[in-house]
């Protein structure tokens, strides 16, 4: 992924443009490869210390250095919380992956300050962007999600007692039978349509979003045993029915069980998160994000105030409606800085 930089910050690095690089690791294989995007300036000599341990890999593209029309910036898109958030590029020197930096932490530093780290020979900040702006921390969402995957494990363990108990006394059977109108049915119809929250699933690790995706098919079998088993005790065949349910208990019910723990699992570990590391003036600061997307001009004018109710509005300038019907919350870089990094 290469991602355009105002090349005239650069005058004194390189006479080329400036470019977003990944950097991998060799050894990574299928572990988080690409720890590191950097700017490369193409000319600037390379430290032979970095390549051992660092391979540059660049795709080819065009020049990506178009010239921007008076009013426009261009600004890094990221993710926070399923939102889109805007760093202005002529800011953003280096992305980052949060594992690729040794975080230290420092006593008595406000809750939105995770400690520091040592980039290329100086101490900056890291500073925990959700927390800044209010968000819930990564950390919550995680736990939320997995405390809503452990509910949806324990209502369908009590289905099956339900049916059970239905079956051994003829009493009407009151759970949902259809598996797309029980909360974990509309939990999943709600997470697998919508791309972006597949995506930020698969962040904590690729393993999550297939194992989600696995659980349709154990969760509708467990929903079709209502009707099969309740006809066959009207038919008088309640041992078989009884013997029947044991079974999928076993193999079904055990099935989708083993999903829900292998995604708790994943999840109670925390997803890769990114480091923008910018700089304002003297001054340099990494802020933490979900993920970095792409690229965007936009033109001053079509720039929107935010109401001042809006969560984090005294760190934006306002934001930018897309084509989609989504948004862009463009950031007030020297606003951020003032509060996590003052002078």
């Amino acid at each position: 992924m290469l991602l355009p930089i105002d090349r005239s910050r650069w005058p004194a690095r390189a006479s080329g443009p400036v470019q977003f690089v990944r950097l991998a690791r060799p050894d990574a294989g299928d572990r988080d490869p690409f720890r590191r995007v950097g700017l490369i300036p193409p000319l600037r000599p390379t430290d032979p210390t970095r390549m051992t341990s660092l391979q540059i890999t660049t795709d080819a593209v065009p020049d990506v250095h178009t010239d921007l029309a008076a009013g426009v910036t261009r600004y890094v898109i990221v993710e926070m919380n399923a939102s889109s958030y805007g760093f202005p590029t002529d800011s953003t020197i280096e992305l980052m992956s949060s594992s690729a930096a040794a975080v230290t932490r420092v006593p008595k530093s406000p809750r939105y300050v995770r400690g520091v780290i040592n980039h290329r020979g100086s101490i900056i900040p890291v500073v925990d962007t959700r927390a800044l702006l209010g968000l819930p921390t990564a950390k919550r969402q995680a736990e939320k999600l997995c405390e809503l995957l452990a509910e949806r494990e324990r209502e369908h363990i009590a289905w099956l007692d339900a049916l059970e108990h239905s079956i051994r006394t003829g009493e009407p059977f009151e759970k949902e039978t259809d598996p797309s109108r029980c909360a974990f049915g509309r939990w999943y119809k709600e997470t697998t349509s919508d791309p972006r929250k597949m995506q930020t699933l698969a962040r904590y690790d690729q393993s999550v979003r297939a194992a989600i995706l696995d659980m349709d098919a154990p969760h509708k079998r467990i929903h079709r045993l209502a009707e099969t088993l309740l006809a066959l005790r009207a038919d008088g065949k309640t041992d078989e029915a009884i013997e029947r349910l044991n079974n999928e208990r076993g193999t079904t019910l055990e099935e989708l069980r083993t999903l829900f723990n292998r995604v708790t699992r994943a999840v109670s570990k925390g997803f890769r998160s990114m480091l923008v590391i910018s700089e304002l003036g003297d001054r340099r600061a990494a802020f933490e994000v979900d993920a970095v997307h792409s690229v965007k001009d936009c033109a001053e004018d079509d720039i929107e105030p935010l109401p001042d109710t809006a969560t984090g509005s005294e760190f934006m300038r306002g934001l930018v409606h897309q084509p989609d019907g989504t948004y862009v919350l463009i950031c007030d870089l020297a606003r951020m800085y003032e509060l996590a990094c003052p002078r």
